[in-house]
């Protein structure tokens, strides 16, 4: 008996050693990051990469065969419209064009002749002399001719639209960007499935365009004229302003992706005027998609979701009086590292932003021990300079 009591009392002392535990447990302070809410600007983006093409850009080619006799421009020149850019050997199509001038004339001889003897044997119908079948068949005769005459017209001009075209001008005013070809080289002219040679390309480089794919996710959000930042790989310092110009309306399917990524093409045109920039260079457009001034912000960090009245909603902690409390808010706009708070919190409140562990398993009501992140940073900073400080002192012994 004496041994029961004994075995009765020692499972009412753990139970309560294990209650008072718990107890101070849950009175310990929770270690928390905050800051105070405050009222800015912000600004949302959209980043997209793409390449740079020139806004008037054309490949020139040739619509004839032949040999390259005369290149008269190289790269950097700037040309005019109509500028002879170079000139294909046209001996064979000077050939081809005195072939069918005489040919044209030899019809034109035999058309002649059969006029006159359409008219010789009218006559000589009216007078009964010839059958109608002999007069049908003069002038069947003067028909053929005169097709025979229109077909070699046609070929005339043809012969001479493909002499003219073994001298190349230029179609727009603009810079050569790019020669492909030398004198003496063949060019050939492009068929269907065949692309032909690309002897030389012309851009505009005063006007410029980013051509980027834009995520299906994404697109909603982006609209023709809203403003650009560009950035390009080979100014790292330089950012260049543009806006959103044109937005495609067909989709384009990424084969390669293993999910099927669907983006839509944009177009971000830069600022008139500038000139030091190269079709084909790669570039980062940021699409400011929505700015408000003056909205609360909070850090990403302090933003979470849970279920909240059985509806999943987005939260944060508020601390009052050293006591955490959870709040539903609803979001606004989005920037890089902050997003706008649109209900659920007043200027001036005291947020949680982290650590992201204990945030992850703080609940309404728990105690926690605040460490406002502004004072956080001074003194890592101050750490900081007293180190540089001492690395001086160092240096200078």
């Amino acid at each position: 008996m004496k041994k029961k009591v004994i075995i009765g009392a020692g499972i009412v002392l753990f139970i309560a050693i294990v209650v008072i535990l718990n107890l101070k447990r849950g009175e310990e302070k929770k270690s928390v990051e905050a800051e105070v809410v405050k009222a800015a600007s912000i600004v949302s983006r959209v980043r997209v990469e793409g390449t740079l093409k020139a806004e008037n850009q054309v490949g020139i080619g040739s619509d004839v065969l032949g040999r390259l006799t005369k290149i008269l421009v190289k790269e950097g020149d700037r040309v005019e419209k109509g500028t002879l850019l170079c000139t294909i050997d046209p001996r064979t199509y000077d050939a081809r064009l005195a072939q069918a001038r005489a040919q044209l004339r030899a019809s034109q001889s035999r058309l002649a002749k059969a006029e006159l003897d359409v008219g010789r044997y009218s006559q000589l119908l009216e007078e009964k002399l010839v059958s109608e079948e002999e007069y049908e068949g003069i002038r069947t005769q003067y028909d053929i001719y005169k097709a025979q005459v229109e077909t070699e017209e046609f070929a005339v001009r043809e012969a001479r639209e493909n002499l003219n075209k073994t001298t190349l001008r230029s179609p727009i005013a603009g810079e050569i960007v790019s020669l492909n070809k030398e004198e003496g080289e063949m060019v050939v002219m492009g068929t269907i499935g065949t692309p032909g040679s690309v002897i030389m390309i012309i851009a505009e480089r005063s006007k410029m365009f980013v051509r980027a794919m834009v995520d299906e996710t994404e697109i909603v959000r982006v609209e023709v004229g809203q403003e650009a930042e560009v950035e390009v790989d080979a100014f790292p310092d330089t950012t260049f302003s543009g806006h959103v110009a044109r937005i495609g309306g067909m989709p384009v399917m990424d084969a390669s992706a293993s999910d099927q990524a669907v983006s839509f093409p944009v177009e971000v045109a830069l600022e008139p005027g500038v000139t030091k920039l190269y079709p084909g260079m790669s570039a980062t457009c940021n699409i400011i998609v929505a700015k408000k001034d003056s909205v609360l912000l909070v850090p990403y960090s302090s933003l979470g979701r849970r279920e909240v009245e059985d509806e999943e909603k987005d939260i944060l902690f508020t601390v009052e009086s050293g006591v955490a409390k959870l709040k539903p808010v609803t979001i606004g706009v989005t920037g890089d590292k902050e997003a706008e708070i649109e209900e659920g919190l007043s200027l001036g409140d005291t947020v949680l932003v982290g650590p992201y562990k204990t945030l992850r398993e703080l609940k309404d009501g728990d105690r926690v021990k605040v460490e406002l992140k502004k004072d956080k940073d001074k003194d890592k900073e101050k750490d900081k300079d007293d180190a540089d400080r001492d690395e001086g002192d160092n240096e200078s012994l």
